[in-house]
């Protein structure tokens, strides 16, 4: 049960170091994308999507009623700011709904990480990296929504803002840390498995959410051969799997 811990505090470092990885990763930002945009729709239909569907004899139907959840919790919010958030306000809510969600987000991943590994090392594995490649997206999601540096023009008050929400080195330890408690959680109490069917389902409508939104370039902008390497390369792996 050493590896799945493992996992869990890497996602928990990425998303620590998140600012940086941004900075170094954004000339290529189009292609990191893309290819994680391969990987992540090729797992979704073929491995978890077929997994959820196992869950069916414990939860009946009503799994796919949790798929719908994380999906359209994840839309609501963020919808919600959009609609009724002041505009001086916008970018601080963003901000606060990308983290709070993320947090969310990566507990459940932490607990799946533990709850997968114990019936197979290998779904562990296959979940991980879909979620790793996300985690690494998310960061320059975030980017985007700052939108500082590829508009100059923007005013003092907003960088100012923006520079208050990176600080505190604590406060941004204890939410990257959220895959770390996830984990800990799963391993103190093992959760049955109609629990394990219902986060497995939420994280599915919110990959979903999140691969739509984040993960496929609008336009012009992305590059399709990095999206089908992806998914060439995860349908190989995931096909040898079975």
């Amino acid at each position: 049960m050493l590896i799945p811990f493992l996992l869990a505090i890497l996602l928990s470092v990425i998303s620590f170091w998140s600012d940086r990885f941004c900075l170094r990763c954004s000339p290529h930002e189009g292609r990191i994308i893309s290819f994680a945009a391969g990987i992540s729709i090729t797992y979704l239909f073929l491995q978890l999507f077929p997994e959820l569907y196992s869950g069916v004899t414990h939860l009946n139907k009503f799994l796919f009623s949790f798929v719908l959840l994380g999906f359209v919790t994840l839309y609501l919010s963020e919808k919600h700011i959009y609609q009724h958030a002041a505009r001086q306000l916008l970018l601080e809510d963003l901000v606060k709904l990308h983290g709070a969600s993320l947090f969310i987000y990566h507990f459940i991943i932490g607990i799946l990480l533990i709850q997968l590994s114990a019936g197979n090392g290998l779904h562990a594995f296959l979940f991980f990296i879909p979620i790793l490649l996300h985690g690494s997206i998310s960061s320059i999601t975030m980017h985007r929504i700052h939108q500082i540096g590829r508009h100059p023009e923007k005013n003092n008050e907003e960088k100012k803002l923006l520079k208050d929400l990176q600080e505190g080195r604590l406060t941004k330890l204890f939410f990257a840390a959220a895959p770390i408690y996830g984990a800990l959680l799963a391993k103190v109490y093992m959760l049955p498995a109609s629990i394990t069917f219902a986060l497995l389902g939420i994280i599915a409508g919110a990959l979903l959410f999140l691969i739509i939104k984040d993960s496929f370039p609008k336009e012009r902008e992305g590059n399709p051969k990095f999206f089908i390497l992806g998914v060439i390369l995860y349908a190989l792996l995931i096909m040898t799997s079975w």
